[in-house]
Order: C-alpha cells, then sequence, then structure tokens
C-alpha cells in the first residue's frame, strides 16, 4: 500500500496585533530578501565565471552553509528560506522558458524592502478558528 502525501495551499492575510506579530513579521520578510538577493548574486557571478547556471539545491546547500556562519540568518526558519529560494528558481526557469519562445524575458531583479510581501511556511502550521498557528511562534489573525 502506498503513502500519498497531500499538499495544500491557503492564501490568506495575516493580521498582526501586537508588536511581537509585527516584529517577527517584519524579520521574517528582511531574512527572506537577503537571501533572494544574495542568491541571484551567486547566480550572475557563477554564470559569468563558469558559463553555467547553479542550481537550486546547490544554493540550499549554500544557505545551510551561510545558517552556520551567520546566525542572524537561522532566527528564520530554514523552510521559508528555502521557499525564497524556489521563488527564484522558479523566476529563472520563466525567464529562461521566455526566452526560448521569443518574448520579452524580463531577467529575475534584486528586490528591496517593500517587494516581498509574502511568506511561504512549509510545515507545521495549524488553522483553527481563523487564527493561524506559526511553529515557534504562536497565533496570529488572519483573514482569507
Amino acid at each position: 500500500m502506498a503513502l500519498t502525501r497531500t499538499h495544500r495551499q491557503v492564501a490568506c492575510r495575516l493580521l498582526p496585533q501586537t508588536r511581537a506579530n509585527w516584529h517577527w513579521l517584519e524579520t521574517t520578510l528582511e531574512a527572506q530578501r537577503q537571501p533572494y538577493n544574495a542568491a541571484l548574486e551567486e547566480r550572475i557571478d557563477f554564470h559569468r565565471k563558469t558559463g553555467k547556471s547553479r542550481t537550486y539545491f546547490d544554493q540550499c546547500k549554500a544557505l545551510t552553509a551561510c545558517r552556520r556562519e551567520l546566525p542572524e540568518m537561522a532566527e528564520c526558519a530554514v523552510g521559508i528560506q528555502r521557499g525564497t529560494l524556489k521563488r527564484l528558481d522558479e523566476s529563472f526557469k520563466g525567464f529562461f522558458n521566455r526566452l526560448k519562445k521569443g518574448a520579452k524575458a524580463g531577467f529575475p531583479k534584486f528586490r528591496g524592502r517593500r517587494f516581498l510581501d509574502s511568506i511561504a511556511i512549509v510545515s507545521g502550521v495549524k488553522l483553527r478558528d481563523g487564527t493561524l498557528h506559526i511553529p515557534g511562534f504562536g497565533p496570529m489573525a488572519i483573514r482569507r
């Protein structure tokens, strides 16, 4: 008997009600922006030097090494940061697909503070009575 795994995606608007909620959200968004921009820079430099492209899995390994060296990066959940690297990887896949089709490609850009306004939490999240329970943080009200 094979086990199947079900993934559920829920898009909702977080409604931070305390300073701690706001601080966690801002810290998490900033902890996404920095790896996104660093990974983009790494992909550009790697391609210039070798002519090859960097993969999502290579960058996940580099993220693990960075988290060991920089304690401030380890404050954010690794799943959230990997989701950010996946977002960048999807941007590059879309870029190359548009190039193949001959459409206007739009190379992935470096992102400022206000660009990344969403997070992807992969595991451990519970939704009960209109409240999102995030591991390591606690409950936060949401609106769908």
